[in-house]
């Protein structure tokens, strides 16, 4: 039997080593080239399906625009038949507006009071790209003729670390046994704007048994489009400010307390 030279082998190991050298440098070079666009965009939508307990479906449409700053989350129950004001928190004329169910009421916030001052909080098309920047070490690249499709799957330690980042935590910080995890994103060649992601997790925070079970897809549009965001001008009217709110809930507290204290009497 002929045998194949020791110098070939070497040559076919570091022909596959540095493959692997141009494709995690490829990787790092997208996701890079990703973050720079998304840093330049003035507005854009992303729309989040989430996949929720027996078949049923969650919407949340987010539309941002960077100077002046200001945005809208609307959310929505998909396919729901129900009529109705949808659920809301919007920024307007630099004021964060809320609304509380126990309440009923809407609640205006200054930007110090919300958390979010500027375009620099609140960022949530580019956080997912500085989570992949993070762990481009256990991403796989495949290319068509419009798109990069970064993806990643399995459940070993790197997969476990992006996983954990997706859902803002660490393995210092949380324990989990993870079962399942798929993610991929798609990024338009032409100018490098994110257009699609999907990620799904099963597992199980081991600490307390609790089990995770995420099916969630984003798709992002509207891209430098946007001249306005989702607001609601009688919100605007008849909002509260937070001491209103804090006050208004200590004296539900206060009623609830006193009703409890008069049945056990």
């Amino acid at each position: 039997m002929k045998k194949t030279p020791f110098v070939l082998i070497a040559a076919i190991a570091l022909a596959g080593c540095q493959d692997d050298q141009a494709d995690q440098g490829e990787i790092d070079t997208i996701v890079q080239n990703a973050q720079e666009q998304m840093a330049e965009k003035t507005s854009y939508q992303m729309d989040t399906m989430v996949s929720g307990e027996e078949g049923q479906e969650y919407v949340t449409t987010t539309k941002i625009l960077r100077d002046p700053f200001t945005f809208s989350i609307v959310e929505q129950q998909a396919e729901s038949e129900e009529e109705g004001q949808q659920p809301m928190t919007f920024m307007h004329d630099g004021s964060f507006y809320t609304e509380e169910p126990m309440l009923e009421e809407w609640i205006e916030l200054s930007a110090e009071e919300s958390g979010i001052s500027g375009p620099e909080s609140f960022q949530p098309a580019e956080d997912q790209l500085t989570t992949l920047a993070n762990h481009t070490d256990v991403l796989n690249l495949e290319e068509t003729e419009d798109h990069y499709r970064l993806s990643a799957s399995g459940t070993d330690d790197g997969v476990k670390d992006l996983a954990l980042a997706f859902i803002g935590e660490s393995p210092e910080e949380l324990e989990v046994d993870l079962q399942d995890f798929n993610f991929e994103l798609l990024i338009q060649k032409d100018d490098f704007t994110q257009e699609r992601s999907e990620l799904s997790m099963e597992g199980e925070i081991a600490e307390v048994g609790q089990l995770i079970s995420e099916e969630i897809v984003y798709e992002f549009s509207q891209f430098d489009q946007l001249e306005d965001v989702d607001y609601d001008e009688g919100a605007i009217e008849q909002a509260i400010t937070l001491e209103e709110a804090q006050e208004k809930m200590e004296e539900m507290q206060a009623d609830l307390e006193q009703e409890m204290e008069e049945q056990e009497e």
